[in-house]
């Protein structure tokens, strides 16, 4: 008699929340260029950016120097947010352009099939804000 396996993945499936054409991870030049150039072309594309990130991780991700100190205005989300719009217009434009763009999100794993993951059908994100995690399938990807 055969007993079940409680850790085989045989059956089993990666929930997926949402799926896009294109994903591109990181919303600097590049990222932004790619994305607006992807949906001019009829793509349906998500940009995300784990920019700007929430003020208790913020000294985690940016290093002060030895007695430095951020200003109230990182406390403040609306105004980091405008921050990062006011120094990166291109944000903006790949906003208007009709880019899902999601910014305070980061990419915490990408996930294809292969010999030891096969039951994964489609590239699969992990995507994390505020809000919680959710898996996003995606076609292709610009890191």
């Amino acid at each position: 008699m055969s007993e079940i396996d409680p850790t085989s993945v045989a059956g089993m499936s990666l929930p997926v929340d949402e799926e896009t054409d294109l994903l591109v991870i990181g919303a600097g030049v590049a990222g932004c260029t790619a994305a607006i150039e992807a949906v001019g072309r009829g793509l349906k594309v998500v940009l995300v950016d784990e920019n700007p990130v929430d003020a208790e991780t913020m000294g985690d991700e940016i290093p002060l120097h030895f007695g430095g100190r951020m200003s109230g205005a990182a406390r403040n989300r609306n105004a980091m947010m405008e921050a990062v719009l006011e120094r990166m217009p291109l944000i903006a434009e790949a906003f208007e352009a009709g880019v899902d763009v999601r910014l305070s999100t980061a990419c915490w794993g990408i996930f294809t099939s292969n010999p030891t993951a096969c039951w994964i059908a489609r590239p699969i994100a992990g995507l994390a804000d505020v809000e919680g995690v959710r898996h996003l399938a995606f076609d292709n990807v610009v890191v």
